[in-house]
């Protein structure tokens, strides 16, 4: 008899502060063939293509907000974002249900096109948007805060101060601890954050 019972895939959620090198992570899983749905690339890509998203964007926060070919004004959006928590929801209510119906196109498509036992979904604000309630578990990446400091001027060439700035924006990493399922400290080399990858992957293929 034909077995048709339903393949499971474990959904394993990567979040962490600003810096914290949760992309660098999520890089290395999917170096190892593990599924990646990176939240906050799907978000600009539906902005960009979604004129329902950018139509309602434009009310909210103005014409300028969006700029040519569906590019979001980031440097305007960030100035009202960062400074305004409750612009911040806002913009977070208006985009993350369609990055939630993405992922959970990504996970379909994973379970009938991939043989890997879970996947991952890296994203900022899986807490803020309750997207861990869609997820089995969720790793915390952190590292120090000047560390991460460093990391983000060098990437996005900002003051010090504009990196704090969006730190403060961010849910406390403290919180973000105490609501983790396992904690990666991530002020060493790459090669220990390899041996990490290495760790969960072993897990995860005996917990599936």
């Amino acid at each position: 008899m034909k077995n048709t019972r339903r393949r499971k895939i474990l959904k394993i959620g990567v979040t962490g502060g600003i810096g914290s090198g949760k992309s660098e992570l999520c890089r290395l899983f999917e170096a190892e063939g593990i599924p990646v749905f990176y939240a906050d690339t799907v978000a600009k890509t539906l902005v960009k293509s979604s004129s329902e998203i950018q139509a309602r964007i434009r009310r909210v926060f103005g014409s300028t907000s969006i700029g040519k070919k569906g590019r979001l004004n980031r440097t305007k959006l960030a100035e009202v974002v960062f400074a305004d928590r409750g612009m911040r929801e806002k913009l977070n209510a208006i985009v993350h249900p369609h990055v939630l119906r993405a992922f959970r196109d990504f996970v379909r498509r994973n379970l009938s096109e991939n043989t890997s036992p879970f996947l991952i979904a890296e994203a900022a604000l899986i807490f803020e948007s309750r997207m861990n309630e869609k997820l089995d578990y969720v790793i915390v990446i952190g590292a120090p805060e000047d560390v991460r400091i460093r990391r983000v001027q060098r990437r996005d060439a900002i003051s010090r101060e504009d990196v704090k700035r969006r730190i403060t924006s961010q849910m406390a990493v403290g919180k973000k601890l105490a609501r983790a399922d396992f904690v990666v400290e991530n002020d060493g080399t790459v090669a220990d954050l390899k041996k990490a990858v290495d760790f969960f992957i072993n897990l995860f293929r005996f917990m599936s």
